[in-house]
């Protein structure tokens, strides 16, 4: 993203939204380490989605570092007949494209991955 022009901040968290003196159409965004964000139209919030796929790994299943299920195309784990969805794995992003796997931690993704297992197991 910050290669993108994207600003992202992270171990910080949000103490307020104020609204912008010079046009109230932008907010301003202060952190609770005291920063002052410019004034924004739009902010963008990621609040720290954390799967918890301990069972996973310990029953053998490949997970990353950050704890995410690896799965390969087809959404098949590194165990043979099991397949897993949503917030729980890494996919390539469909926006950026790349080799960069990315989690997407939201229902309707979610929702496709399951039907796409379910094809994928019945055909």
């Amino acid at each position: 993203l910050e290669q993108r022009g994207v600003n992202v901040y992270t171990d910080d968290g949000i103490d307020e939204f104020v609204a912008s003196d010079n046009n109230p159409e932008y907010t301003i965004v202060k952190l609770k380490s005291g920063m002052a964000l410019p004034p924004t139209k739009v902010t963008i919030l990621g609040l720290g989605v954390r799967p918890d796929t301990k069972i996973a790994a310990e029953a053998g299943i490949q997970v990353t570092k950050r704890g995410h299920i690896v799965v390969n195309e087809n959404l098949q784990t590194s165990v043979e007949n099991v397949w897993a969805v949503g917030d729980a794995i890494e996919v390539r992003n469909p926006i950026l494209g790349g080799s960069e796997m990315w989690s997407i931690a939201l229902a309707g993704p979610a929702n496709r991955q399951g039907r796409m297992v379910a094809d994928n197991i019945y055909g």
